[in-house]
């Protein structure tokens, strides 16, 4: 989230804090895209802690490989001696 304050902080910036909202925060479209922008980065970290996720539940059953092979070992073999 340290990243996603510096970046609102640099789009809302010290001359649009002038005008506020009925809550009392800045109010003005350069706010509002720092809210935006808040808010993609708290959507990325969540998909991100989601995959994470996922993927040591899919390692714990045995089904995380990586990348496979693109020959099989046999195929392999018989590639090596012709060459």
């Amino acid at each position: 989230m340290a990243l996603a304050s510096r970046v609102a902080g640099l789009v809302w910036g010290a001359g649009n804090a002038a005008v506020t909202s009925a809550n009392g925060l800045p109010d003005s479209a350069g706010c509002r895209c720092g809210d935006d922008v808040s808010a993609m980065v708290a959507e990325a970290d969540l998909a991100r802690a989601r995959t994470r996720e996922g993927m040591a539940v899919a390692k714990a059953k045995g089904r995380l490989r990586g990348k496979q092979a693109k020959l099989k070992p046999a195929q392999e073999k018989h590639l090596v001696e012709l060459y």
